[in-house]
């Protein structure tokens, strides 16, 4: 069984795995990047580094959720919290590493 978060960005949940999240900023500030891909919300800086937030849905960013990267690199997605569950793997379709 994996432990996961749901999270919510308007009409879309999904699910992280909850040994890949750094940390959850609420309210974070986001900023928009002028010519970045659909899929890229903006730049959130975490402990002084820039960290790129992915699109999920259509809502409102009530969070940021860096997760762990390699080389001391995160990436995050934003989001609403929306519970925890416990699933197993074959259950999940995998849309990016830990989601």
């Amino acid at each position: 069984m994996m432990e996961l978060v749901v999270v919510r960005d308007g009409y879309r949940e999904i699910f992280v795995e909850k040994s890949c999240i750094k940390e959850i900023v609420l309210n974070p500030r986001i900023y928009e990047v002028p010519g970045a891909p659909q899929d890229v919300r903006g730049i959130l800086f975490y402990e002084g580094l820039p960290v790129v937030i992915r699109r999920i849905g259509d809502g409102a960013p009530v969070c940021g959720i860096i997760m762990d990267g390699c080389l001391q690199s995160h990436w995050g997605i934003a989001g609403e919290p929306a519970g925890e569950e416990a699933i197993h793997a074959e259950e999940l379709v995998r849309v990016m590493p830990a989601l």
